[in-house]
């Protein structure tokens, strides 16, 4: 194949590519579903996506958080601590979420009578969010066992 050939069909390649639709991560479609008050499509799509090898930290860490959540509303509360507790001591999450991470395990700790743990993490929760640990101007909500709206911080 000559030059110009050769240039053709990779010019044809990279506009081919660049046609094709990018992939939606997986915290979008997991939060989607979180969003829609369905934490069963929830748990399995971030059960999948954590069996990928995830080298983006943030990623995996909003994952985690995700899949706790869902655990805890479907009452899988050892699931949603181990979860919770993992994404939190990644240290790979944004502060805001971080925070809702810690305020999320603090419903835990605090539904299963640990009050001086969910103390702690919702002190950690305050210091971490001040105001905005309950603040209702985020668009993503999940809901909780009890019924009671939480906001839930997005990890796109």
């Amino acid at each position: 194949m000559d030059r110009l050939g050769l240039i053709s069909v990779l010019a044809l390649m990279l506009v081919a590519g660049a046609e094709a639709p990018l992939p939606v991560a997986p915290t979008v479609q997991v939060l989607d579903a979180l969003d829609q008050a369905n934490p069963q499509l929830a748990l399995s799509l971030s059960d999948v996506a954590l069996r990928q090898d995830i080298s983006d930290a943030h990623m995996r860490a909003c994952l985690l958080l995700y899949r706790g959540l869902a655990g805890a509303l479907l009452g899988e509360q050892a699931l949603a601590m181990r979860d919770l507790t993992e994404a939190i001591n990644s240290r790979a999450l944004l502060p805001a979420e971080q925070g809702q991470a810690f305020l999320q395990r603090g419903f835990l700790r605090e539904g299963l009578g640990r009050s001086d743990e969910a103390a702690e993490d919702y002190g950690a929760a305050i210091a971490l969010k001040g105001s905005e640990v309950t603040s209702s101007s985020s668009p993503n909500t999940t809901y909780l066992p009890s019924g009671d709206m939480r906001i839930l911080v997005s990890c796109d």
